[in-house]
């Protein structure tokens, strides 16, 4: 069953995470999205991306991750890695509207976003993969680098915090707060506003805006790729996962 839904409003095309209850990121999911703005091409005026009930998204799946084969882990990782450049270098306005929960994935996912709106009354937003004992794909590590203030990157990776709405304004992983209700209708507001520019402007700066990144990802590609597939294998990276969810499932 699709886990990611499509709808158009207007020249906006929305994407909707529906992978309940927490709209967690399967190989499936993240080819979906890869897939989803392939497919798009240029011709929207702007994308939106969003979630289901009161979750965003809480990342990678990691139940999957302890229960796969090598290969499937590799996979899972090939397709975070795949999913994040084609999200990141969408040439289109592409806004996060943050209904709830951003954690460790769902987190990358937002920061990849040309513009990030959450509520400002419910969910928590971090990259929290160290908590988990994972290491960052490159293109993971550089996108939050790229979207947040170089004095909290650090605050921000190393800790694996879950911060507020308001800590995320405070440290540049959200861009703006409105109500709860209002998140949707600023977010396309906002989309609207940026796909005014005339498109091979808007695309000629992202791709001035994002080269250094996207070359950064594609070294640490290069250089780490194998050693970080090979840590989500590993026997201690696994049970730290184990440790965090038990910690999570408690009542």
């Amino acid at each position: 069953m699709p886990s990611l839904k499509r709808r158009e409003e207007g020249q906006l095309l929305v994407l909707t995470l529906d992978r309940p209850p927490v709209n967690a990121l399967d190989v499936e999911t993240l080819d979906e999205i890869s897939h989803a703005l392939d497919d798009a091409g240029s011709a929207p005026d702007a994308v939106i991306i969003t979630g289901t009930g009161k979750v965003f998204s809480a990342g990678a799946d990691l139940p999957l991750v302890l229960e796969g084969t090598p290969d499937q882990i590799d996979a899972g990782i090939t397709a975070l890695a795949r999913c994040f450049e084609t999200l990141f270098l969408y040439p289109r306005p592409l806004v996060a509207a943050i209904n709830g929960h951003a954690l460790a994935g769902g987190a990358v996912i937002a920061c990849a976003a040309d513009r990030r709106i959450m509520g400002d009354s419910h969910g928590l937003i971090g990259a929290v993969e160290l908590k988990a004992g994972v290491p960052f794909p490159a293109w993971a590590l550089e996108i939050v680098r790229h979207a947040v203030n170089n004095h909290h990157v650090e605050e921000i990776i190393y800790f694996g915090r879950s911060y507020s709405p308001e800590e995320g304004l405070r440290v540049g992983l959200v861009d703006e707060l409105v109500s709860a209700p209002d998140v949707m209708p600023r977010a396309m507001e906002v989309a609207r506003e940026l796909a005014a520019i005339p498109r091979d402007t808007f695309r000629l700066t992202k791709e001035s805006l994002r080269r250094w990144t996207a070359e950064a990802a594609n070294r640490g590609m290069a250089q780490s790729d194998e050693q970080v597939k090979e840590a989500w294998r590993s026997p201690a990276v696994h049970d730290a996962i184990r440790s965090l969810l038990a910690t999570i499932r408690k009542p």
